[in-house]
């Protein structure tokens, strides 16, 4: 991630990993043990639906999907419920310098993607910027980036 604050404004860039069939097995091994941003995904013909984006600070992203995925541990059980676990997809991405900072990224993902199980009343931003600009790009295949 790298933010560059201009004035009163924010601009963030994000990279999210390649989007993954969800499989528990695999995932544990996909996902980085690290703070950051996972979105679940479901799958309609050949497009994407976002179903969710879940914002993980203190566990990390491998810790947190595994958390909210699971039925016996989930906090969040009603939407565990209704997801399509023969059609469900996940990527992610890495947020580690300021938890301030996902607050803001989260904003602006749920505020303009509109997922289905995110409440947009119910996410705010840090309050600490005017305006909140994002740009995404996804890593290619096995790509490693060091830093943005």
């Amino acid at each position: 991630m790298k933010k560059t604050a201009i004035g009163k404004d924010a601009y963030y860039h994000i990279a999210w990993s390649p989007v993954h069939k969800y499989d528990k097995y695999s995932a544990t091994r996909i996902v980085p043990d690290l703070a950051g941003i996972f979105c679940l995904l479901g799958k309609e013909g050949d497009r994407f639906r976002y179903l969710i984006f879940y914002s993980c600070w203190r566990d990390g992203c491998r810790v947190g999907l595994k958390k909210f995925l699971d039925q016996d541990m989930s906090k969040h059980i009603e939407i565990v419920r209704q997801l399509d676990f023969n059609n469900l997809y996940f990527r992610f991405t890495v947020i580690e310098e300021s938890l301030k900072d996902m607050q803001d990224i989260m904003y602006w993902l749920v505020q303009t993607y509109s997922p289905e199980f995110n409440n947009a009343e119910g996410i705010q931003d840090s309050k600490r910027y005017a305006s909140i600009y994002l740009k995404e790009t996804e890593i290619e295949g096995d790509s490693i980036i060091e830093r943005l």
